[in-house]
């Protein structure tokens, strides 16, 4: 009997050994000095140049996103939506309407280092939802002309918010699940992007994407490859702005046609190359091309 008890002391002793150990609380070696790191969730790297899709939800949803960083202790987490902070904290939970949006999250250490992941969250419209897709280039606007949009459900709008202003002078022409919406631009509407919002009957509003509002001459498409000796056609806004165009040292005031949305002229005599264009306007030193 008394080997088994000795034996059974062994045991509890071996037992406590045991319990003594698991109760150690586990601690961090990192400092403020540490460069900070985002751990979790990984996103991609970008694509030609163009950020990755990093979320796809429906705008019935919210996005949820919590951030692992290190060194924890010492780090704090802002989120960005087009460029605005929405967000402090390792995680962001927030409802967006329908479109696309640029999401950026910064981890920065009391010691002043950071670092940032970037991409792209899709919302997608409700099957019943007013809807605005991209069709060309009617998502470049000019102010104080008349605009489109095209979509499906716009049946339903009654009117726009771009930019905080509020457009109720719309026309709506085609079926009742495709169509498009011809409003007139503000005229001070501020140049750079909007966001838009597509409102209905009872006030409800719906995401309607961006806009990109330009005061000057914007040469959007036609620009890049021409013919010497030919006519060459340009697409933009303003360009009944525009005065003279000057390629390789050759200035053309001379146009074939020239609409606020279009102008033409006849491509001088140039070998095959690439080659510079710049133009000048009635209130601005110069016309601005954009890559699309």
């Amino acid at each position: 009997m008394k080997k088994i008890y000795f034996m059974l002391l062994a045991m509890l002793a071996i037992g406590f050994t045991f319990t003594a150990c698991s109760e150690d609380e586990p601690f961090s070696t990192a400092t403020a000095d540490d460069e900070p790191r985002i751990l979790d969730p990984t996103f991609p790297d970008r694509t030609d140049g163009n950020l990755p899709v990093i979320a796809t939800i429906g705008r019935d949803a919210n996005l949820t996103i919590t951030l692992t960083v290190t060194p924890a202790d010492y780090t704090t987490v802002s989120w960005e939506i087009d460029g605005y902070e929405v967000e402090e904290g390792t995680t962001l939970d927030i409802h967006l309407k329908a479109g696309t949006y640029r999401l950026k999250v910064t981890a920065s250490t009391t010691a002043g280092k950071s670092t940032y992941r970037e991409g792209i969250v899709q919302v997608n419209p409700l099957d019943e939802d007013p809807w605005s897709t991209e069709v060309e280039f009617e998502r470049i606007i000019a102010p104080g002309t008349t605009a489109r949009l095209y979509g499906n459900n716009l049946d339903k709008v009654k009117s726009i918010v771009i930019g905080g202003k509020t457009i109720t002078d719309i026309v709506y022409t085609g079926a009742e699940d495709e169509g498009y919406i011809e409003y007139n631009v503000p005229a001070d509407l501020p140049d750079g992007e909007h966001r838009v919002i597509l409102v209905d009957a009872g006030g409800n509003g719906y995401g309607g994407n961006t806009v990109l509002a330009a005061k000057g001459a914007l040469i959007i498409s036609g620009f890049d490859r021409t013919n010497a000796n030919s006519e060459w056609v340009m697409i933009g806004i303003n360009l009944d702005h525009i005065t003279s165009l000057t390629i390789d040292g050759q200035n053309i005031s001379d146009f074939t046609r020239q609409t606020a949305t279009a102008i033409s002229l006849i491509c001088p005599e140039l070998a095959d190359g690439e080659y510079m264009l710049t133009g000048k306007t009635k209130k601005r030193s110069g016309c601005r091309i954009l890559y699309h």
